[in-house]
């Protein structure tokens, strides 16, 4: 297929030659193939270019929608028409001349396409195609990845803008926090056409087309005005690019290097309660320099709706094990899993852990954390303690960033206690008689009780929150001995009554 240009592609490389013009193609649109010279027909054909004199036009004509006219010296006032295209060049060049120059341009636009359509030879596919595209825009170009990483990018933007890139060639994660919590970046993520960054956005203006394949984002490919200003062409030869760039399926399939990793396919089997493979399962981990010896431990990180709207995780995933060594991260049901070998690492625990909860707070995640523990064998169980620590965690302080499952085991235990019957079926019969008689009597001894075995059974102490003599409460504990039925020497009995009451407060 031959490519076609604009008519403001044909202008702007013509513009030494150019008089006067009159566009009206407000869209840019790449419609125009090689020019035919005209030959004294009355009808102008639709989406055709002509190259003709201005003597030899006739006085009145007919123009069919998206005509154009290269012409020598000035035609008659009927052509200055609003369905017509007209560039009008100086009397005194040759027609041949400026035909001679129009084919150049298309040559030099053939051949750049050419080398788009043959660039799925290429090792590196993109890296050509963006390589060869930059003397066409005369600004640099990238292309970003759905991790958030320049995985290919051409000279002048490596000269033009190279802040706010890692040593990985991953966008910084202040950057990558602002553009998920940015309202106008968060409206293209799932743009199809061609789309422009204001200045405002990032430090320049760009171009940008969204790359999907099978409705999943894979690329974006960027035009960045470093070194000239955006020309009105720009965007539909960025356009035409970006269409060239889809037809490279094999180079788009694998957009989460992570989905197909074998260790995290294991470890997704291993905490969902699968089969798997022992012997595969080692070796990976031996690749890792991990061995079960070793001490691990696993932290369960929800990221915000913005991460999951914007497709943060994947890249979040890899910045965690590039800047944690001996971390592996991956993606399980919309939530980013992350263990650590505490073992090898070379900080200490309580270091690492510092720097990364503040990764934590400023990705504003929330994290539970499981347990430490050696080896494999019971991973599973280790995950669903991470789990549990960031579902409890959030319920009971949820602006809280880090939550530990030791922190909120206790609740977990109550949780499960009351799962199949409300805590008014398990009650103690020892707060259950107290509780009658406090209601028939107005007394206060269930209370009494909480508060002493909340002092560990020392008199002195619970007369005191209570603001009562020593010797009432005394004599209180007897009744409760005696109303309740109770001696407090049965340890069952007394840590059932411990629950009972622990349970009216949840």
């Amino acid at each position: 297929m031959i490519i076609k240009l604009s008519i403001q592609i044909l202008a702007k490389r013509l513009e030494d030659a150019i008089e006067q013009r009159n566009i009206n193609d407000i869209y840019d649109s790449l419609i125009y193939a090689r020019p035919i010279f005209h030959t004294g027909e009355k009808t102008f054909n639709s989406n055709t270019l002509y190259m003709a004199n201005a003597e030899t036009l006739p006085a009145q004509a007919h123009f069919n929608e998206g005509s154009a006219i290269l012409c020598i010296g000035t035609p008659p006032q009927v052509y200055f028409n609003c369905r017509l295209n007209l560039l009008i060049i100086g009397e005194e060049q040759d027609l041949f001349d400026i035909n001679n120059k129009v084919h150049q341009i298309f040559d030099a636009f053939d051949l750049w396409d050419s080398g788009l359509k043959q660039s799925s030879g290429e090792w590196n596919p993109l890296q050509h195609m963006i390589d060869i595209s930059e003397p066409v825009f005369g600004n640099g170009l990238s292309i970003m990845d759905s991790n958030y990483n320049i995985i290919a990018q051409t000279a002048l933007n490596r000269t033009g803008y190279s802040g706010g890139l890692d040593e990985f060639g991953g966008i910084s994660v202040d950057q990558v926090n602002s553009f998920k919590n940015d309202n106008a970046y968060a409206e293209i993520a799932d743009e199809k056409e061609v789309f422009q960054f204001p200045a405002d956005v990032l430090p320049f203006r760009c171009i940008c087309k969204n790359i999907f394949l099978n409705e999943v984002f894979i690329f974006r490919i960027i035009l960045s005005e470093t070194t000239k200003s955006f020309d009105s062409s720009d965007a539909s030869m960025f356009g035409h690019l970006a269409s060239c760039l889809e037809d490279i399926p094999s180079r788009l399939s694998n957009s989460h290097p992570e989905e197909s990793s074998v260790l995290a396919s294991l470890f997704k089997n291993i905490a969902g309660g699968y089969s798997y493979n022992q012997s595969i399962f080692d070796k990976e981990l031996n690749h890792l320099g991990w061995y079960h010896e070793n001490t691990y431990r696993i932290m369960y990180i929800k990221p915000s709706s913005q991460d999951i709207y914007n497709m943060t995780m994947y890249y979040f995933c890899s910045k965690i094990m590039r800047e944690y060594p001996q971390t592996f991260a991956f993606i399980d049901n919309s939530i980013i899993v992350v263990i650590v070998n505490i073992s090898i690492i070379k900080i200490s625990g309580d270091d690492f852990f510092a720097q990364f909860n503040y990764f934590i707070r400023e990705g504003n995640f929330r994290v539970g954390f499981s347990n430490y523990f050696e080896g494999f064998k019971n991973l599973r169980e280790y995950y669903i303690q991470a789990r549990i620590a960031l579902e409890i965690g959030l319920i009971q302080k949820p602006t809280v960033w880090t939550h530990t499952f030791a922190d909120n085991m206790f609740l977990y235990m109550l949780n499960k206690i009351t799962e199949e019957l409300p805590a008014d079926f398990l009650r103690s019969p020892v707060a259950a008689r107290l509780q009658r008689y406090d209601e028939a009597n107005q007394t206060e001894y269930l209370r009494t009780l909480t508060v002493y075995l909340g002092n560990h059974m020392n008199a002195a102490q619970s007369a005191k929150e209570l603001f009562i003599h020593r010797a009432t409460m005394l004599y209180r504990i007897d009744r409760i001995r005696e109303i309740g039925k109770t001696d407090f020497k049965n340890p069952d009995e007394l840590l059932h009554l411990q629950l009972s009451l622990r349970l009216d407060r949840n």
